[in-house]
């Protein structure tokens, strides 16, 4: 998810800015789930791949991956662990159950947001292969491995099925940019940018699959239609970046800012919701689950007061713990 600043696009870091408040807002009760799970996480692969290098050797690119990816990957293991561990100690339950990986409630296992990171690390790893072959080559391989998670439903070891998943969208992506249509669609005008951003959104409103967690191999909808929410949703929101950026630069700042610090948002968001989620309990007490719509209203709350608070964590981790690792 990294990028040398110099030859940063910054409608792409809007884009990402985008899909990491989808990430925060998907995990908290709200009438947009099956929309957002449509897209946001291949949206994150898709842009991943937009830039990668062709021509890199595997152990190139495992190396300089391991150092991006896996390092982080391991130091947000290490600290979801522990924050496993003392909330069993907190609710008197931690036994040596807790550290079999024969219990699927091991401390070990079901890491959070953080198996973004290794099924990334993955996907950069099959692109050294794929991205010898000619564009629609390499996108039918990467549809047929994408078919593969789907014959053993429910499995998913080390996030590896995840990966296969997202295969198609980093191909995608990567296609997208590298024959021009990135740069096609940046040159629209507003108004067909606004058409365009539009019918991907009506795509995505009359053909909604059902709560896709490419996270858990879940994909409900069928594979073509998984694939078309992906990649229409990811269109639309790079779309709509764009839009962003020609009209308002402070918002775009703004979105952008999120979008460079999105790898450690999308590792910590999830506990921060957690700990806002129980400061608002204990304010507001059962008015939270009075009823649906005002479980909407202060889970949306929760949103709103997470976004700084992420931001604020996230900056202090990169400056003060990921600036010292080796790049």
């Amino acid at each position: 998810m990294g990028q040398n600043i110099k030859s940063r696009d910054i409608a792409v870091d809007v884009a990402k800015g985008i899909g990491i408040l989808l990430v925060i807002l998907g995990h908290l009760k709200n009438p947009l789930m099956d929309f957002i799970y449509a897209f946001h996480m291949p949206l994150f692969f898709f842009v991943s791949g937009m830039f990668v290098k062709k021509g890199l050797s595997l152990g190139n690119m495992v190396i300089d991956k391991a150092k991006r990816l896996l390092i982080p990957f391991a130091l947000y293991y290490f600290l979801v662990v522990i924050y496993k561990m003392v909330k069993l100690l907190a609710k008197g339950t931690l036994d040596l159950g807790a550290f079999s990986l024969n219990n699927p409630d091991s401390v070990f296992l079901n890491v959070g947001p953080i198996w973004f990171l290794l099924a990334l690390f993955y996907v950069f790893v099959l692109w050294i292969p794929i991205s010898r072959m000619p564009h629609l080559v390499s996108i039918a391989i990467a549809l047929m491995a994408a078919l593969l998670p789907l014959s053993f439903y429910d499995v998913n070891p080390a996030y590896l099925s995840s990966a296969l998943l997202a295969l198609p969208f980093f191909v995608l992506g990567n296609c997208f940019h590298t024959m021009g249509i990135y740069t096609k669609l940046k040159s629209l005008d507003w108004k067909n940018q606004c058409t365009f951003c539009f019918t991907c959104l009506m795509f995505l409103t009359f053909t909604p699959p059902e709560c896709n967690q490419l996270s858990f191999n879940r994909i409900i909808s069928t594979p073509t239609q998984y694939v078309l929410s992906g990649l229409f949703g990811t269109l639309m929101t790079i779309s709509l970046s764009i839009i962003i950026v020609s009209l308002s630069n402070r918002t775009a700042n703004l979105f952008s800012k999120l979008g460079n610090l999105s790898l450690h948002i999308m590792a910590t968001h999830f506990y921060v919701l957690v700990a806002l989620y129980q400061v608002l309990v204990k304010l507001v007490g059962d008015k939270v689950e009075e009823n649906m719509y005002a479980s909407y209203f202060w889970n949306f709350i929760v949103f709103l007061a997470s976004i700084p608070v992420c931001y604020i964590l996230a900056r202090l981790l990169e400056r003060y713990i990921f600036s010292k690792l080796p790049k």
